[in-house]
């Protein structure tokens, strides 16, 4: 890595960028500032002067190519690739100008560093990965990846300034991400452990730091969970839920119709898992049906993941959670146990009876089992 290249500074001897209010348009805004951050002071008037006359997506696009070349010209070569990733990002899969933009980009972040990616072979394909250290090592060893619309090389100011201080950093992209979804094809998954196994394999890594930005902070979460080669976990910024950021981008009150519509998808394409005798005296075996084929008296088995499909009456739990906020608003999942015992129950009837969306034995088709295990 070239000693000289743009570092993010984090000594304070600086001038601070700062966030600023670019446009009125709090997603547009943030991208703003995201661009400015990594190319400095330099770049706050000319994106002040951009954002003044852009409304439209293609307006924005035209704007930042404009200043990616006129940066090139300059010769300041940082602003000039931020410039064209800014520009990229805007773009439509198939705009026509999309993968030179990236190319230019790419290119231009690792001459300025002078790095190269190495393929971290996964799942019959490959992951990129930049591996980068000094001679000697003081600090520990860091693994970082993004979210849902990065590229490593946007990160590498800030992974130089990590390697300066004596840490030996691998960032990489993980399905759905920057050159894994472009040029391999691997679309995003869920199971992040799978992705951060393979390099830490690669690498022959253990006792790792992992730093997950954006989405990556909640993928990297996941990750640790299940990856004991883990040891500390750096989320930048915690992104835990993308239905919501969707939703909420849509507009108000979408979020409980969205939930019912992908539940009701969600119930057409499932099986059940059910628990059957083949008669009096055989024992219980468990088999996958569909949905319509359920019949009174067969024994629900539900499990993480599943969508709940009728409503069924809790036999037996163990830590059963269950959203049930398309139906109760209800923010955060709901445990569900056992009925209580008949003298409890008698007990309540004197009082006030809670709403039936509210009985804690009661789960409701439509909604989706988040944690712990449960028969109905």
């Amino acid at each position: 890595m070239i000693p000289s290249a743009p570092r993010l500074d984090c000594t304070g001897t600086a001038p601070a960028v700062g966030y600023h209010h670019f446009h009125d348009d709090l997603s547009l805004n943030f991208q703003c500032n995201r661009w400015v951050q990594w190319i400095g002071p330099s770049a706050i008037a000319e994106v002040t002067e951009l954002a003044a006359r852009c409304d439209t997506y293609p307006e924005w696009i035209d704007g930042f190519l404009g200043l990616a070349e006129a940066a090139s010209k300059a010769d300041r070569r940082l602003a000039s690739a931020y410039y064209d990733r800014a520009a990229e990002f805007f773009m439509r899969p198939d705009d026509p100008r999309r993968p030179a933009a990236r190319n230019r980009f790419a290119q231009a972040m690792r001459t300025l560093y002078d790095v190269a990616p190495d393929e971290v072979p996964y799942g019959g394909s490959a992951l990129p990965a930049i591996d980068l250290r000094q001679e000697a090592e003081s600090g520990t060893t860091m693994v970082v990846f993004g979210g849902f619309d990065s590229y490593v090389e946007e990160f590498l100011p800030m992974l130089a300034t990590m390697v300066d201080a004596g840490h030996r950093v691998i960032a990489f992209e993980g399905p759905g991400q920057g050159a894994a979804l472009e040029e391999h094809g691997l679309p995003m998954i869920a199971e992040w452990e799978r992705p951060v196994a393979a390099v830490l394999d690669h690498y022959r890594l253990d006792d790792v730091t992992v730093v997950g930005e954006s989405l990556g902070g909640g993928l990297v979460i996941r990750a640790a969970a299940f990856e004991p080669r883990i040891s500390r976990v750096v989320c930048m910024d915690i992104l835990d839920d993308e239905f919501e950021v969707i939703a909420r981008q849509i507009g108000r009150g979408v979020t409980p119709v969205l939930r019912v519509l992908l539940a009701l998808r969600a119930k057409v394409s499932t099986t059940v898992t059910v628990r059957r005798r083949a008669g009096d005296g055989y024992p219980g075996v468990e088999r996958e049906v569909p949905p319509a084929d359920l019949v009174p008296g067969d024994v629900v088995v539900l499990r993480p993941g599943d969508i709940v499909p009728a409503d069924v009456r809790v036999v037996a739990a163990s830590g059963l959670m269950v959203d049930q906020s398309a139906l109760s608003g209800e923010a955060l999942p709901v445990p569900k146990r056992l009925p209580p015992p008949v003298e409890l129950v008698r007990r309540r009837r004197r009082d006030a009876r809670p709403a039936l969306v509210d009985a804690p034995s009661l789960c409701f088709a439509s909604t989706s089992v988040v944690g712990g295990t449960a028969t109905g």
